[in-house]
């Protein structure tokens, strides 16, 4: 299996690189290839500040541009025949750019082919494009809130028909998830607030990391 992991609007930063390397060391075992991708194609931005990299994302073409780079990063890192092979891991534009990117069709085929499983962290643009459907499994991790919209409305039209959150001892304390169904995607709830697994945002928080670092781990052992 290969892994790609995509950065949020912060790009290529030292914390970012640093939870991939301790993801990649830890699943050296399962993963043929791990690539990083970002924004920016690499270059290392060191914003001062949130809104900083927010006004340098959207003056670069916001979404839909780093949906196209995700493309081609896909067609990159995954042979022609090597279909279905590839995890993907993306953090708020990332994960938001990947969702994107699925419901879009170049030549007949879908860019997201390759994939087998995605995970998704607190993907807030998925609220614009709520009629796009996945065919593998997905695993959304939402906030507890966000201000454009209710999460728990969202969760409740992505998740299994009828779908119900309810309280889960795992990935940690505090996190409910929708209760598995016909659906390929599974929806969950933590207490914390979106980016909380960047060191750089000011909703980093440092249990929630460590949680979710244990969780990708273990639930990539199933992937």
């Amino acid at each position: 299996m290969h892994l790609l992991i995509a950065s949020d609007i912060f790009g290529k930063t030292v914390p970012f690189q640093n939870l991939c390397n301790s993801l990649e060391t830890r699943l050296k075992n399962r993963i043929q290839s791990c690539k990083l991708t970002d924004p920016y194609l690499g270059q290392s931005m060191n914003f001062e500040s949130e809104s900083l990299a927010y006004e340098h994302f959207i003056s670069t073409g916001g979404i839909q541009a780093y949906a196209t780079i995700l493309s081609k990063n896909i067609r990159e890192q995954i042979p022609p025949d090597d279909c279905r092979n590839l995890l993907f891991i993306g953090f708020s534009a990332g994960a938001s750019a990947f969702w994107y990117l699925s419901g879009q069709t170049i030549t007949g085929s879908n860019p997201i082919d390759p994939v087998r499983k995605a995970v998704l962290f607190y993907p807030s643009r998925i609220s614009e494009v709520r009629h796009i459907r996945l065919s593998f499994e997905t695993e959304l991790i939402f906030p507890c809130c966000e201000p454009g919209y209710e999460v728990d409305q969202l969760i409740g039209e992505l998740g299994p028909i009828g779908a119900s959150l309810t309280p889960s001892i795992t990935p940690c304390p505090g996190a409910f998830i929708t209760a598995e169904g016909n659906s390929p995607v599974r929806c969950v709830k933590t207490p914390f607030l979106h980016g909380f697994m960047n060191e750089l945002s000011p909703n980093y928080d440092a249990s929630g990391y460590e949680a979710f670092v244990s969780w990708l781990i273990s639930s990539t052992g199933r992937a």
